[in-house]
């Protein structure tokens, strides 16, 4: 796997995180579990710091998207080619976020999940293959 490839993956992680922290933040149900899970063992009250858990969420959020962005766009520098990187970011962050979503959440995957997410990477391939082809053949006529 090239450097590139590696940071597209990461990056398609820290996205899958991203959204696993914002869905912490918003729902207060999801909050909670994880107030329990991590504040009862400590035996602190989780009613009264849900606040606050739910507020670093939220900036976890935005912080995670930062480092997102910097990492793909490593990955974009040090990729073979941009449609490689993106592929790649793609189906890691759809793979990261079913498995989140099972981890976390207990989200189930059914047959249309994994047909929808095929499709999606397939319709990006088509788009950047298509782009590819048409700079290409603006690069020939110059030529």
């Amino acid at each position: 796997m090239t450097p590139g490839l590696f940071y597209a993956v990461v990056s398609g992680m820290l996205a899958a995180m991203a959204s696993a922290s914002g869905k912490m933040a918003a729902a207060s149900s999801d909050a909670r579990w994880l107030c329990g899970a991590v504040v009862t063992p400590a035996a602190l009250d989780c009613d009264s710091i849900l606040l606050y858990v739910r507020g670093s969420c939220f900036l976890l959020v935005f912080l995670l998207n930062a480092v997102m962005w910097t990492v793909f766009t490593k990955a974009l520098r040090l990729s073979p080619t941009t449609l490689s990187a993106t592929i790649t970011n793609l189906a890691s962050n759809l793979f990261f976020t079913a498995l989140t979503g099972r981890l976390l959440f207990g989200e189930t995957l059914g047959a249309t999940w994994f047909v929808g997410a095929g499709l999606i990477v397939t319709g990006v391939a088509l788009i950047h293959n298509a782009a590819a082809d048409a700079e290409r053949e603006a690069q020939r006529k110059t030529s």
